[in-house]
């Protein structure tokens, strides 16, 4: 069962996403989201101290909360979803560039992890998404040969490999800031 905190920090992160608060906007007080939600202000607190914590909201010592300025993509990392419907969150114009689509040997590391030995036959793709014309993130795949796309990906990588028939029920992702 989910903590209520946790589904009310959803729901906040859903109506932020759908630009009922946009960026700047004055939350309303603990007491009125404890009211509309129907528990504590504790349990909206909660809710509230992990947005802060996840950066996005931020506080306004005896003014309020807000949702925070700053362009920031928002999502829980424990859902496996596609890098554009993260940054779709963000109503963010999203372009992906193509950098390399080749056939490789496996390194040790990339061997180890697909469970395969070292030279085996893969393809790697890397892929940048700019964010409203900045870099926003670089993507590197790499598909052992018999399960590679047999061209570049354009869209979401999950949905492409459901389509090939392939379940993805686990990602490995690396974030470098």
């Amino acid at each position: 069962m989910v903590n209520r905190y946790l589904e009310i920090r959803e729901e906040i992160l859903a109506r932020i996403g759908r630009s009922e608060w946009t960026q700047g906007t004055r939350l309303p007080s603990e007491n009125q989201l404890a009211k509309e939600y129907g528990v504590t202000r504790v349990t909206v607190r909660k809710a509230l101290a992990a947005l802060e914590q996840d950066r996005v909201l931020t506080t306004r010592q005896g003014v309020g909360r807000y949702v925070n300025p700053r362009s920031r993509i928002v999502s829980e990392l424990t859902k496996l979803e596609s890098t554009d419907k993260m940054m779709a969150v963000s109503n963010t114009t999203v372009r992906k560039q193509l950098v390399e689509f080749k056939d490789i040997g496996l390194d040790v590391d990339e061997a180890t992890h697909l469970e395969l030995e070292p030279g085996a036959p893969a393809v790697r793709m890397v892929r940048i998404r700019f964010a409203s014309m900045r870099r926003a993130a670089v993507s590197v795949n790499i598909f052992p040969k018999e399960c590679a796309p047999a061209d570049p990906v354009d869209g979401s990588l999950l949905d492409t490999m459901d389509q090939l028939g392939y379940h993805v029920d686990y990602a490995q992702t690396e974030i470098i800031m």
